[in-house]
């Protein structure tokens, strides 16, 4: 059976922004609008034309205990729905969803640092980025070059849990 794998990106962020200078002359003072639209429609595909190929795809969604950690091995450490062992080389797409609630500061997820990290994305190993409650990480780079992995060294991706209560999230991984 050959897999097959195409993704795709719709993301769209849509904003108005309006102010009234002088309230007590609103009639005589426009109303100034700040409104816009920023938008990104992209696709991988499985296939062989660069830039835009992707034929690994990895996801879960995860419980993480209070102040529990986990790691993610990129090259070797992970199996897909159809029971295969992945080696990633290139990472195309990374998304993580902080999918609690939590209105306070309780169940911030810690993504990045830890041993032979997967730090390609970063500026260097140390490097991590919160993911606050209800709050999501998202990195896409269909060029040629993506985020690459190195097995052995450069592979391991840490997820944290900071807070006390346990923290649903949902993690995926799309590349070569």
């Amino acid at each position: 059976m050959a897999k097959d794998l195409k993704t795709e990106l719709n993301f769209r962020l849509i904003w108005k922004h309006t102010d009234q200078p002088d309230s007590t002359l609103s009639s005589l003072s426009p109303k100034i609008v700040d409104s816009n639209t920023m938008e990104l429609l992209d696709s991988l595909t499985d296939g062989t034309a660069q830039p835009d190929v992707a034929r690994v795809l990895w996801h879960d969604i995860r419980v993480l205990a209070g102040s529990a950690n986990e790691t993610f091995d990129l090259a070797g450490g992970l199996v897909d729905v159809f029971g295969e062992t992945l080696t990633f080389t290139i990472i195309r797409s990374f998304c993580v969803i902080n999918r609690n609630l939590s209105t306070d500061a309780d169940g911030i997820l810690e993504v990045g640092a830890g041993s032979n990290p997967w730090d390609s994305w970063l500026g260097d190993g140390t490097d991590l980025v919160k993911v606050g409650p209800g709050g999501a990480l998202f990195i896409w780079n269909p060029s040629t070059a993506g985020f690459a992995v190195t097995a052995g060294t450069a592979d391991i991706l840490k997820v944290a849990n900071t807070g006390a209560g346990d923290v649903e999230y949902q993690i995926a991984f799309i590349g070569e």
